[in-house]
C-alpha cells in the first residue's frame, strides 16, 4: 500500500467517525459514545479535510513540486470592521461568514467559517446546540441570543428535507463582526 493509499484510507475512516458511523461495519455510533460530542466529531470532520486537501496537492498535475502552504491567522483591521456593511434584513452565519472574509485576502488568510460562529454565540450563551442522533444537530437562540437578534428558521430544500438556521439581525451581525478576530481563533 502506497503512502497516499495509506492516507486516504485513514481520511475515509476519520470521515466516517465524524458522521457518526462506525468505519467497520458503517452501523450508527452510540449516542453516548465520545464520537458523538459535536467537538470531537467537527475535529475529526477538520482533520478529514486536511486529509483531503493533502490528497488532492498529490494527486493534481505537478504534484512533485505541490506543497500544502500554511496561511497567515486571521485578522481584520478596525477600520475594516468599522467599515463593514451590515445587512438591514436577517442573513445566516454561513452568508455572514462570506462577507466577512471578503475583507481579507482569501488566497493567503485563514478564513472565518459559520461554524466557528456558531460555536462563539454559543460558548457566548446566545445559542444552544442540539444534537441529533442520526444528523448532525442544530442551534437555536436562547432567549439572550433572541434579545441580541439571533432568529431559528427552516427552509424547505428541492429535496423534501428541511434545513434548519439561524438568522442574525443587524445587532448580532454586527457583534459577530466585532469580535471576528476572536471568533477566527476558535479551533474545533
Amino acid at each position: 500500500m502506497t503512502e497516499l493509499e495509506r492516507v486516504a484510507y485513514a481520511k475515509e475512516y476519520i470521515h466516517k467517525l465524524a458522521s457518526g458511523f462506525s468505519p467497520f461495519d458503517g452501523k450508527p455510533i452510540e449516542a453516548e459514545s465520545l464520537f458523538n460530542n459535536v467537538r470531537i466529531s467537527r475535529c475529526l470532520f477538520f482533520v478529514s479535510d486536511v486529509l483531503r486537501q493533502y490528497l488532492e496537492a498529490r494527486k493534481a498535475p505537478g504534484a512533485r513540486t505541490a506543497r500544502l502552504t500554511r496561511k497567515q491567522p486571521f485578522e481584520v483591521s478596525q477600520g475594516d470592521i468599522e467599515s463593514f456593511v451590515y445587512s438591514t434584513a436577517p442573513v445566516g452565519t454561513a452568508r455572514l461568514a462570506k462577507w466577512i472574509n471578503r475583507l481579507i485576502d482569501r488566497k493567503r488568510v485563514t478564513k472565518i467559517s459559520y461554524t466557528q460562529i456558531n460555536l462563539w454565540l454559543t460558548i457566548r450563551g446566545y445559542l444552544v446546540f442540539h444534537p441529533e442522533e442520526k444528523a448532525r444537530g442544530y442551534y437555536t437562540p436562547t432567549e439572550k441570543g433572541e434579545e441580541l437578534g439571533c432568529i431559528f428558521d427552516t427552509v424547505p430544500t428541492e429535496h423534501g428535507y428541511t434545513v434548519r438556521r439561524i438568522l442574525l439581525d443587524r445587532g448580532a451581525q454586527m457583534l459577530v463582526v466585532n469580535n471576528c478576530n476572536e471568533i477566527a481563533k476558535l479551533v474545533f
